[in-house]
């Protein structure tokens, strides 16, 4: 039996250890150098980062158990941390596309970062704690572990459509039907207007276990400033106006992130 610091250290071990030589992982770092990465990368990346990740738990995790049992001191012990990790390694490289996207797009803004989903993880290690076994909250926790990296993406999504939104410009939001898809996702797919969408409750931001559907964002598709409420006419000039407010609401947003 594995210490609780003992099966941590192994679990960032094996997940740094997996991205170093992942081949897909790889691939994505090669698009985001071309600047021909989009959204899809980012949720191949959330998948490659799931696929790692679970595999470690599954390996390690069994090795903490008390009388069959994954008491709550050790699942924050040994789930939280890396759970935070592989969520910052994802915004870390949503984010640089995001920012190559707003470069695109000619509103040379910086991304903004979300922050980590900590409700969404104090969920999911209630859940396997106040499982009756680990063996039978097993499949469970390892399917909401890999859905929360590619909630991460989603995430990011909403809140830079959101900023941009909010600085005057017209975002679309995207969401596309995985190939093997339920019901219940091909009737969510489509293109949406984001102030129809903003509520971050939305059902185009859910997915369920084993979803892999992706919600798309892309600036280039919907900067074009909002119908003014006064005129009621489309402005298309004051160009400069505008990525000078979305740079001025930036500032702001970061001074406020670190207060």
């Amino acid at each position: 039996m594995e210490s609780n610091a003992d099966a941590l250290a192994r679990i960032i071990a094996e997940m740094s250890k997996g991205m170093q030589d992942s081949g897909a992982a790889e691939r994505i770092a090669e698009k985001i150098a071309s600047g021909k990465a989009t959204y899809s990368d980012a949720y191949a990346y959330a998948r490659e980062s799931g696929r790692v990740m679970t595999k470690a738990m599954k390996k390690h995790l069994p090795t903490v158990l008390t009388d069959g049992r994954l008491y709550r001191e050790t699942a924050e012990t040994v789930i939280r941390e890396p759970m935070q990790i592989g969520a910052a390694d994802v915004i870390d490289i949503a984010a640089e596309i995001q920012g190559e996207l707003n470069d695109l797009a000619g509103i040379g803004i910086q991304a903004i970062r979300p922050e980590i989903n900590d409700d969404q993880i104090n969920g999911i290690i209630t859940g396997i704690a106040n499982a009756e076994d680990y063996a039978s909250g097993e499949n469970t926790l390892l399917q909401q572990i890999a859905n929360f990296l590619e909630g991460t993406v989603d995430d990011c999504v909403h809140d830079n459509a959101e900023f941009h939104y909010n600085a005057g410009l017209s975002p679309t939001i995207e969401r596309r039907a995985d190939a093997k898809c339920c019901s219940w996702c091909s009737a969510l797919a489509g293109v949406y207007d984001y102030g129809d969408i903003k509520d971050k409750g939305n059902d185009v931001y859910r997915r369920h276990n084993n979803c892999h559907c992706e919600v798309l964002y892309n600036p280039g598709d919907g900067s074009k400033r909002r119908q003014n409420v006064h005129s009621k006419k489309w402005a298309e000039d004051g160009r400069a106006e505008r990525i000078a407010t979305a740079q001025r609401m930036a500032e702001e947003w970061k001074n406020n992130k670190r207060r």
